[in-house]
């Protein structure tokens, strides 16, 4: 069975009953009731309003999701203050100048006997009392000559050893100062260059400075002081005297 359209339908009327179809079909159109075109027309502004809506929702700026944490119940929970950090310990300020260790030449020092003056006097005494048994035919020559050289030889070897110590000691002293020297040579240039805006044009200044630091060393209160500190202390007490009493340049 095929269904017919209302095409289908229209094909077989004639030209008088489609002018009566299209009569009826617009007096249906308005025999609608009062009610019937209120609700359409509701319908219609609804559909409107519901636009309007879309659009403004749309316009809408998104807002921002509440921060999640706990709370205290205050209005505001307050930012935590972080303390302030511990400060570092500041490493004591190191000295201004290092002076270079000045190694001395050392000479071995030979070892001789504590009593060796002792020692020396008994050989002598017994030196003495062989000559007498010699005087007295007590020995014979040869027992004599025998006993007197190995008297003299422990006699000599002792006097060596007390000579060769004294000299190694002597050395070592004359070494151990020359160093000194050298190092104190060196600390005093190092400090005249880091105050030649001081001194490096003035022989004056300098001068009282020689003055000020035999001060400083001869003081028994700075026996603690190495070279570099002496001489700072002897450069304060040089421009406290200049201070004091001005230079006069001729």
């Amino acid at each position: 069975m095929t269904i017919q359209t209302h095409a289908d339908h229209d094909d077989s009327l004639t030209d008088e009953e489609r002018a009566i179809l299209a009569e009826t079909d617009e007096v249906d159109e308005d025999s609608r009731t009062i009610g019937e075109m209120m609700d359409a027309g509701l319908d219609d502004e609804s559909e409107d309003e519901a636009g309007d809506e879309g659009e403004d929702e749309g316009e809408l700026e998104p807002v921002e999701p509440e921060e999640s944490g706990e709370s205290d119940g205050t209005p505001t929970d307050p930012v935590p203050v972080e303390a302030p950090a511990t400060p570092e310990p500041v490493a004591p300020k190191a000295p201004a100048y290092q002076p270079q260790p000045v190694q001395p030449v050392q000479y071995d020092v030979p070892e001789v006997p504590e009593d060796a003056e002792q020692q020396l006097a008994d050989i002598l005494a017994q030196k003495k009392a062989l000559n007498t048994q010699l005087e007295n035919y007590e020995v014979d020559a040869a027992t004599y000559q025998s006993q007197l050289d190995a008297l003299n030889d422990k006699a000599l070897d002792l006097r060596l050893a007390m000579r060769d110590a004294d000299n190694a000691r002597a050395l070592n002293a004359q070494n151990a100062q020359a160093a000194e020297q050298a190092a104190w040579a060196q600390t005093c240039d190092a400090f005249l260059t880091a105050n030649k805006a001081t001194y490096a044009d003035s022989p004056e200044m300098t001068a009282i400075l020689n003055q000020a630091v035999i001060q400083v060393a001869n003081d028994p209160e700075n026996a603690g002081l190495n070279g570099w500190q002496m001489l700072e202390k002897a450069h304060a007490t040089t421009l406290q005297h200049v201070k004091q009493r001005p230079i006069v340049t001729r």
